[in-house]
């Protein structure tokens, strides 16, 4: 501080340090005996070994954290992409077995038109229609990655209604000439059209 009363020290580190004063007259002579003045700087947090140690554990631990951390999400991931498959395949089990009897009851229908057209004289109209159903009924190979989008578009409510209709009939060969009997042949024809423009696609 020289000759000043005041002293400045900037920047100074943590630790502790002795400040060592004595005065003087005006004229310069020294008046008394060197005065110890001890004091202490608190390191701030990030300067203590505590912090230090913190950081270099963290350095060390932060790669262990993020793995494990890591390997519980994946394990989480792949129970929801198992659970979702599971699910995806039970709907498509579902949809599979849907067209099965779907195709069934076209069979089924098949069979009884055949017999219903020879009663009633229908056999040439009937045979063309029927070979149609039976080649696309034998040539449908059903896609599982496809099924439930074209399930809905197959109407087997309409099917079975049809085969209920006949089914429920005593009399087949005045029935092919009425109304709805004729009817039949054209709906059955259109179904099969239905089911293999589902098999070009499920090929494409």
């Amino acid at each position: 501080a020289g000759t000043r009363r005041i002293g400045f020290y900037n920047n100074l580190g943590p630790g502790d340090y002795r400040f060592l004063v004595r005065a003087q007259s005006d004229d310069g002579t020294l008046v008394s005996e060197l005065t110890d003045l001890s004091f202490r700087i608190q390191p701030k947090f990030f300067q203590t070994k505590w912090f230090f140690f913190g950081l270099l554990l963290l350095v060390v631990l932060g790669p262990v954290l993020f793995g494990l951390s890591r390997e519980r999400y994946l394990r989480r991931r792949s129970q929801w992409l198992e659970a979702t498959v599971t699910e995806r395949t039970r709907a498509l089990e579902m949809a599979n077995n849907n067209l099965e009897q779907t195709a069934n009851t076209l069979r089924s229908t098949q069979r009884q038109l055949v017999d219903a057209a020879h009663m009633a004289g229908m056999a040439e109209i009937a045979t063309d229609v029927l070979h149609n159903v039976g080649n696309t009924l034998n040539s449908v190979n059903v896609s599982s990655a496809m099924i439930d989008q074209y399930a809905d578009e197959i109407r087997p409510d309409l099917l079975i209604h049809t085969a209920e209709l006949i089914q429920s009939q005593t009399n087949l060969a005045h029935f092919f000439e009425g109304k709805q009997g004729k009817l039949i042949p054209d709906f059955l024809l259109a179904f099969s059209k239905t089911l293999r423009e589902r098999k070009i696609h499920l090929q494409e």
